[in-house]
């Protein structure tokens, strides 16, 4: 069965608009955007679209490797002090001169893709904020199918800081048995193959093949990846209906239409889940 990005996001605008019926106001998001990195602006152009859609303001602040750390400073804290900002992100990979006591200038509350130490640490020890959008977005499609990962083995194949950590003690979270392989990992197929949930976000078109997955119940491709112009995953995986019940594979998530849809709108969730917090919504 594949899983795509816009029946969960049905779900998730059902939420948002609950949850803003009886605002008066627009909800307002900031972005600290690097113009040099083409994947933000493109990834900064959907958030956009999906914020403006669905009734958010979005603002944009443009920097460079020419942006002062001074100019820096202020930006964030022009931000995380205006109570109509309600939602701060601040593109990655950073400028050369965003350091971490910058970055973790943003509230806590106004952190909305859990950049800052306060919100990671709150993940980790399993403390109430505001996490990862990606992350966040893959657990939307367990919870979309009842897909129980008490006990299950997951195997997580990325280990960056927005994904394939956070995602990580997420998983833990919900007492599943985490794996995490990456770039140095050696035989990657041993790994795979024993997992009932396969979670690739690695960022390499082709890594994860139908031999890879014998015995996975879920696959989950993260990745965004362009090759000859179109849009890819990691998984050179295309089973039929058929395959799908031969091989006991149960769900699949398609690229692109899948996790990344959906990563925008918990993007906006984690606004209103701020706004909560601030007082600023009941």
């Amino acid at each position: 069965m594949i899983i795509s990005g816009e029946q969960i996001i049905s779900r998730l605008k059902d939420e948002l608009n609950d949850a803003l019926a009886s605002y008066k106001g627009t909800p307002h998001i900031s972005v600290v955007l690097n113009i040099e990195d083409n994947p933000s602006r493109s990834y900064i152009k959907s958030i956009t679209k999906v914020a403006r859609d669905n009734g958010f303001r979005i603002t944009l602040y443009e920097v460079d490797s020419n942006t002062s750390e001074e100019e820096l400073e202020e930006i964030v804290k022009v931000l995380a002090t205006d109570d109509d900002v309600d939602g701060i992100i601040i593109t990655r990979p950073y400028v050369v001169r965003m350091k971490r006591e910058i970055i973790n200038r943003v509230p806590k509350w106004k952190d909305i893709d859990g950049q800052t130490d306060a919100n990671i640490a709150a993940l980790y020890k399993k403390e109430d904020g505001l996490f990862p959008a990606t992350p966040l977005a893959v657990m939307e499609f367990f919870k979309e199918v009842n897909y129980k990962l008490t006990g299950k083995h997951v195997v997580i194949v990325g280990r960056s800081t927005t994904v394939g950590l956070p995602l990580f003690h997420m998983l833990l979270s919900e007492d599943a048995t985490c794996t995490v392989c990456h770039s140095k990992t050696e035989n990657l197929k041993e790994f795979t193959n024993k997992a009932d949930v396969v979670i690739s976000a690695a960022g390499h078109p082709g890594l994860i093949t139908e031999d890879m997955v014998q015995n996975a119940t879920f696959l989950i491709d993260v990745a965004i990846n362009i090759v000859e112009g179109k849009i890819v995953g990691d998984m050179a995986i295309n089973f039929e209906e058929k395959e799908y019940k031969e091989k006991g594979l149960m769900f699949i998530t398609p690229v692109p239409g899948g996790v990344g849809p959906v990563t925008s709108y918990m993007l906006l969730l984690n606004t209103i889940k701020g706004m909560r917090k601030r007082g600023k919504l009941p």
